[in-house]
């Protein structure tokens, strides 16, 4: 018969978690002392867009790089740092995939990917690729998540991705116009009948103003 093992101390267990707890805090404090040129870039690749391929990757990254300029501008952050690092927003914000690119750990086809998110995010923060989003502030992968954002419900959609949707907060989706045709004709008739007579086609001024 073995003898019992014996627990291990809560220091040995806490230790495994402190060191990555430290080590996060590490990578994080690296991200937020880089330019906002490399910081987009490693956005841009821990999103995921990579997964289907480096033209998907291409096609996608410059609008969602449009997505996070369009941000910035619109005051959801001071700067792109604080755009980028705003809780609850980015799903890439220290992923594995961000940690790959923060480290330089990565494949030789994960490094043309990465230069060709630098390339992209430069070009966007210059202006020297054009925003073909229609104005998009928000963007989901309909792959990745379980259903649609509510948000997806109240602002207009301007454009399909290969991968994602992108939507612009600053166009609600408009209601459906109410029919008033039945409104106006029991106006018409309500007219008839206050006036007393038939007038063909004519109405005074009262009802002209309430058919506005």
């Amino acid at each position: 018969m073995q003898p019992p093992q014996q627990a291990q101390p809560p220091q040995q267990v806490q230790q495994p978690v402190q060191q990555a707890q430290q080590q996060a805090q590490q990578q994080q404090i690296e991200y937020l002392n880089m330019n906002p040129n490399q910081q987009m870039a490693i956005m841009l690749f821990a999103e995921g867009i990579k997964r289907k391929g480096i033209k998907t990757f291409k096609k996608d990254a410059a609008d969602i790089a449009n997505v996070m300029k369009n941000r910035v501008e619109r005051g959801f952050g001071d700067s792109i740092t604080e755009v980028l690092t705003a809780p609850y927003q980015f799903s890439g914000l220290g992923s594995s995939e961000f940690k790959k690119a923060l480290t330089g750990n990565l494949t030789d086809e994960e490094e043309k990917m990465f230069k060709e998110a630098l390339r992209i995010s430069k070009g966007v923060m210059l202006g020297t690729i054009k925003d073909k989003t229609g104005g998009a502030d928000h963007y989901y992968n309909p792959d990745v998540v379980k259903k649609d954002p509510s948000w997806s419900k109240v602002y207009s959609k301007t454009k399909d991705g290969v991968a994602h949707r992108f939507f612009n907060s600053r166009n609600p989706v408009k209601k459906k116009p109410k029919d008033n045709r039945k409104d106006y004709k029991q106006q018409q008739i309500n007219d008839l009948l206050y006036n007393g007579e038939k007038k063909e086609g004519k109405f005074d001024d009262a009802s002209s103003k309430a058919r506005k």
